[in-house]
C-alpha cells in the first residue's frame, strides 16, 4: 500500500505530514496486518523525503522512475521509499 501527503504552503514545517503519515502506517502494519508501507516523491523534495527519513523508511536508488503523468521537468523523476513491518518500530516513529 502506498502512504502519501500534500498539505498547504502555510502548513508546512509543523509536523502534520509526519504525525499522521505516522498513524497511517501503526494502522497498516497492526491493524491490516500489511507487509509493506511504500511512499512517493519527486526526487527533489526534500521536506518528503524527510517524513520518509523520520517515518524509518528505507531509499533504494534503484527503484528511482520517471512518472509517465507528470511533464518533462524537475518533477518528473520520482523516488520511492519502503518501509516492512519486521522493521516497523511503533515507539520509534
Amino acid at each position: 500500500v502506498e502512504a502519501g501527503w500534500r498539505l498547504a504552503c502555510p502548513a508546512w514545517g509543523n509536523g502534520f505530514a509526519t504525525e499522521a503519515a505516522r498513524a497511517v502506517v501503526t494502522h497498516a502494519f497492526e491493524e491490516l496486518g500489511l507487509p509493506e508501507v511504500l511512499a512517493v516523491t519527486a526526487a527533489g523534495n526534500r521536506r518528503s523525503r524527510a517524513v520518509m527519513d523520520r517515518l524509518g523508511m528505507t531509499y533504494d536508488p534503484a527503484d528511482d522512475f520517471d512518472d509517465p503523468e507528470i511533464p518533462e521537468g524537475p518533477l518528473r523523476r520520482s523516488v520511492v521509499y519502503r518501509l516492512r513491518s519486521r522493521d516497523h518500530r511503533p515507539g520509534v516513529l
